[in-house]
């Protein structure tokens, strides 16, 4: 366990004590963020046109209406983010095939390989450190992964499924 300085010593926080594991999550958590900001960045996106374009690139196709209800913004605003993604060549519009009277906002494959390219070696070291630990060690880190998402799910109620 590591001990948080008292409140004394850090503001009106109180004293928490917290295993290893938990502040390595929570760094990288921390670098999660800081990663996805560099992409956004490198991409020219700002973090909610960036987020629009993880949503793209993990389910594909989407509808403004579907994109704007995952990103927690109005339909009005997603225009204005399916706007900026045109502009930067990073998204189209498309006719629905199912449904001509309806749009699909589709991501650019060259911006998919572009974020893929920057994300893919991140994803293969950490694959990489999971297949250097025997199969008893995998099945607690996947354990104890699955609990920390349960609790997520459970702060965030309806809010997780975004």
């Amino acid at each position: 366990m590591v001990a948080v300085p008292s409140p004394a010593s850090r503001g009106a926080r109180p004293d928490f004590a917290f295993g290893e594991a938990t502040l390595l999550l929570r760094e990288i958590l921390r670098l999660t963020k800081s990663m996805e900001l560099d992409m956004g960045a490198a991409l020219g996106t700002n973090p909610t046109d960036f987020a629009a374009m993880q949503h793209l690139m993990e389910s594909g196709p989407l509808s403004p209406g579907e994109l704007a209800r995952r990103l927690g913004v109005t339909t009005a605003a997603v225009t204005g983010v399916i706007d900026r993604l045109e502009g930067l060549s990073h998204a189209r519009r498309e006719p629905d095939p199912d449904d001509r009277r309806r749009l699909l906002v589709v991501p650019e494959p060259a911006s998919v390989h572009r974020a893929l390219d920057r994300l893919l070696p991140l994803v293969r070291g950490a694959q990489a450190v999971l297949d250097d630990l025997d199969e008893s060690e995998r099945a607690a880190v996947t354990r104890y992964l699955e609990g920390v998402a349960a609790v997520y799910r459970e702060q965030l109620g309806s809010a997780a499924e975004s």
